[in-house]
């Protein structure tokens, strides 16, 4: 079935690349005129393909479940990153052919032209927008690179709908596709609704009607290691919040110093007696100030988002888990643990105490399973365990399913000794990363 969906989901892409191409083409008569007309078409075509590609990515930024749940957090947020790149590049790309074919047409040079553009209302906002763009990749580039604060990243961010605003006035009212049809007027403007419909439903509106029903309320902070604290929370009926262990959430807690930020965490732990745990680590200012949450502060939660979810095909589990990489497979394991062969690959970094530590070992003589604790992770994320480790660790593991999470470094070069010293194939393996 998830399949078909995923084919759906393809058809409807390649459809609308279809309509918009139809549209343009019949808005485009003077296309086989000169060089510099059939320019110019192009241009605008870059245009519409700039605006639509944009609309991708406010679908793919929403979290809407119908998406998420067939491609999962990671392969949207690969495909967001790549999507961002061609956005970018037709963004630069659209007014410089514009201005240069039409500099063609009218005998001008380039900067004249574009002087000459800058007069008409309508184009200063796509200037801007422009402008906009283009600052929005470059500060995101310096602020992950630079490992910045996640609200510094997020709040740049939104200035994305602004320069989306300032486009879409501008293709409103020079767009000659749009404005020379009803028709596909009506379908860019619904376009738009479905994107940002999208967006609000699921990002915005969502979160609240949860709380309306569940009444999520922080009940107890718990310290786990010196930097890590689980936060309790309780809630009603929340046998009707369909989790599944290996999801995470967003969080927004209703509390001085932390309700305008909403920030994402994994389960850890099987939701039951109306109450779900958290585990988050101290990584920054947000998450530093934890400990400071008051029992009975309310939460605002997103989701469940994820699909590092156990396989029911599944018969045996190889779980490889690094520093608080263990929040969502603790979960998986208390699920999979009585009916499933397990074993587990904890890796730390040597001046850190395993995160649950007693209610891992406590599974594993339960349910009679083997845990390997390492400390193996570097100060920058990378992992020192290799493919002799593992083969010795786990003998059997290429007829085991294996779950992957840590620190991106750990999980990038874990991937690549799964994938090429050890042969197993990459398709089998299910990773969640914890990144920006």
């Amino acid at each position: 079935m998830s399949k078909i969906r995923k084919a759906l989901i393809y058809l409807l892409l390649i459809t609308n690349l279809g309509v918009i191409l139809y549209f343009w083409f019949q808005a485009s008569p003077e296309l086989f005129a000169n060089v510099g007309l059939f320019a110019r078409a192009l241009g605008r075509l870059i245009g519409l393909m700039a605006a639509f590609f944009t609309l991708i990515q406010i679908v793919l930024i929403g979290r809407a479940p119908w998406i998420e749940k067939l491609f999962g957090l990671d392969k949207l947020t690969n495909i967001h990153r790549l999507n961002g790149y061609l956005v970018f590049f037709l963004i630069i790309l659209h007014p410089v052919i514009i201005i240069a074919s039409t500099a063609a047409v009218t005998k001008l040079d380039f900067f004249r032209q574009f002087g000459q553009f800058l007069e008409t209302n309508s184009l200063i906002l796509a200037a801007i927008a422009t402008a906009i763009f283009i600052a929005i990749v470059f500060l995101s580039i310096y602020i992950v690179r630079s490992k910045m604060r996640y609200e510094t990243w997020y709040y740049i961010h939104l200035l994305t709908y602004l320069a989306i605003a300032f486009a879409f006035f501008h293709q409103v009212e020079l767009g000659t596709t749009i404005s020379g049809s009803t028709v596909f007027q009506n379908y860019w403007y619904a376009l738009y609704l479905f994107a940002f419909g999208n967006l609000i439903f699921s990002h915005w509106l969502t979160p609240y009607v949860n709380f309306a029903r569940f009444h999520f309320l922080v009940t107890a902070i718990i310290p786990e290691t010196n930097n890590v604290n689980s936060v309790i929370i309780s809630a009603k009926n929340l046998s009707k919040w369909h989790a599944r262990p290996g999801q995470f959430v967003t969080l927004r807690f209703l509390a001085k110093g932390f309700w305008w930020q909403s920030h994402p965490f994994s389960l850890s732990a099987i939701p039951n007696n109306n109450q779900l745990r958290i585990t988050i680590k101290a990584l920054g200012d947000f998450t530093s100030k934890i400990p400071n949450l008051k029992a009975g502060t309310k939460v605002i939660i997103g989701g469940p988002f994820g699909t590092f979810t156990s396989d029911k095909g599944a018969k045996k589990y190889l779980f490889i888990a690094g520093s608080v990489g263990i929040t969502p497979i603790r979960s998986l394991i208390e699920e999979v643990a009585p009916k499933h062969d397990i074993a587990l690959i904890y890796s730390n970094r040597n001046s850190e105490r395993p995160i649950f530590q007693n209610e891992l070992d406590a599974l594993s003589k339960q349910f009679n399973f083997p845990i390997h604790y390492i400390s193996t992770v570097e100060t920058d994320g990378s992992t020192r365990l290799n493919s002799a480790k593992i083969s010795n660790f786990v003998s059997d593991f290429q007829e085991r399913e294996i779950y992957l999470c840590g620190p991106i470094p750990m999980s990038n070069s874990l991937i690549q000794i799964l994938t090429q010293e050890l042969k197993y194939p990459k398709r089998k393996i299910r990773f969640e990363k914890f990144a920006f």
